[in-house]
């Protein structure tokens, strides 16, 4: 299913369920900054607009951000 909510950001959510590991394989673009990927409450950020080549990764349980060098373009 996808959704695209008032803010202009668009979200695709699937009826199967998913556990780890598991792949994921997309294409995406965008004008700005931040294509974000969420999973339950695990969170991934590509092109983060504080520092676009990094990787900026949140831990579900403890909320700290972890962020990963050059992984992010």
């Amino acid at each position: 299913m996808i959704d695209a909510s008032a803010d202009d950001s668009v979200r695709m959510q699937s009826r199967r369920e998913f556990k780890p590991p598991f792949r994921l394989e997309t294409r995406a673009a965008t004008d700005s900054t931040n294509i974000r990927f969420y999973y339950g409450d695990h969170l991934a950020i590509l092109n983060w607009e504080v520092n676009p080549s990094e990787l900026r990764m949140h831990h579900p349980a403890t909320g700290q951000s972890v962020g990963i060098r050059e992984m992010g373009h």
